[in-house]
């Protein structure tokens, strides 16, 4: 699955919209169909040869109205947002948190693969006075890792071994069992 809005906001919703911010050439070419000659699509990536090899296959299939930039999409550039912000964001890379909520305007839809509890999540959101709002049902899907400032860092931090793991022991065989310790790449 790459197209998040497919079964958490209809195409309906994404024709009313007018200014749109997603990612990815094929999608950015999908969304200038929904939004229509009215619309305005913005499409961004981090790599700047998907976002030039995006810009080329636009062009060449007559979508040269869709802007690409690239950026790293947890700090939007300057004059990247519109006033107002945009009427819809469509992300379609993983993401655990949501930094776009100001670039959203006021009723606007963001869709994203939300990463809770180790699965990702299609959600829709809705902006209703500056903060985002779902009533929908969780989608299991799966995206491609977010790169970037945004990117998932595991919080796993090493513990340090113990001595021993016979309790009150630092000998390295536990007396009752005469067995040798186990070594700590071996204990759980």
């Amino acid at each position: 699955m790459d197209v998040p809005w497919v079964p958490a906001t209809s195409p309906l919703e994404i024709l009313r919209t007018r200014r749109l911010l997603g990612s990815g050439g094929y999608n950015a070419a999908l969304m200038a169909e929904l939004v229509g000659p009215a619309g305005h699509v913005t499409t961004l990536d981090i790599d700047p040869a998907v976002a030039e090899r995006a810009t080329r296959f636009l062009t060449e299939t007559g979508y040269d109205r869709v802007r690409v930039v690239t950026a790293d999409a947890e700090h939007l550039p300057a004059g990247v947002v519109p006033d107002g912000g945009f009427d819809a964001i469509v992300v379609t890379v993983d993401t655990w948190d949501l930094p776009w909520i100001d670039a959203l305007a006021e009723g606007g839809r963001l869709v994203a693969p939300l990463r809770l509890h180790g699965y990702h999540w299609a959600i829709g959101f809705t902006k209703d006075e500056g903060t985002l709002h779902s009533d929908e049902p969780l989608i299991v899907c799966g995206f491609v890792a977010m790169q970037g400032d945004g990117a998932w860092q595991t919080n796993v931090a090493p513990s340090p071994a113990p001595e021993s793991t016979c309790p009150g022991k630092t000998a390295p065989r536990c007396p009752s069992t005469n067995s040798p310790q186990p070594s700590p790449a071996s204990r759980p």
